[in-house]
């Protein structure tokens, strides 16, 4: 629903507003999922008109709320996912690709199961460890 609202700030306010009134967290990893991508989209050279659409916000919105958490770790997490979208979001465009929120799943799937590695690594290494000494 969020993509046919228009292009209004009334909108963006509105949906803002609701993730506020769920989650005071959740709203401040939103702003920052959409500053974050856009900011990293402009410097990259994406097209402004691309930028005002919000095209570059949306995926880095969702990227965000979905993996931040009150830990730096998770803050970090969601940045990591928030910048792998804007490159796939920008990748599916060069290549006429209607991506929608591919690259969110995406992003979200590989920075969550780069997690699960690593813990399975870090677990793996305390358990040689604990059996060497």
């Amino acid at each position: 629903q969020v993509m046919f609202q228009g292009d209004t700030i009334l909108a963006g306010l509105l949906f803002l507003s609701g993730v506020l009134v769920n989650s005071r967290i959740n709203a401040c990893y939103a702003v920052l999922g959409a500053l974050l991508s856009t900011l990293f989209a402009w410097l990259i050279g994406v097209d402004y008109a691309v930028l005002n659409a919000g095209l570059m916000g949306y995926n880095g919105v969702l990227c965000a709320v979905a993996l931040g958490d009150k830990t730096w770790k998770g803050g970090m997490r969601a940045a990591v996912a928030v910048l792998l979208s804007v490159l796939l979001q920008i990748t599916g465009m060069e290549w006429g690709i209607t991506t929608l929120t591919a690259p969110f799943v995406v992003a979200v799937w590989t920075v969550a199961g780069l997690r699960k590695l690593g813990g399975k690594v870090k677990t793996e290494t305390m358990n040689n460890e604990i059996l060497q000494a």
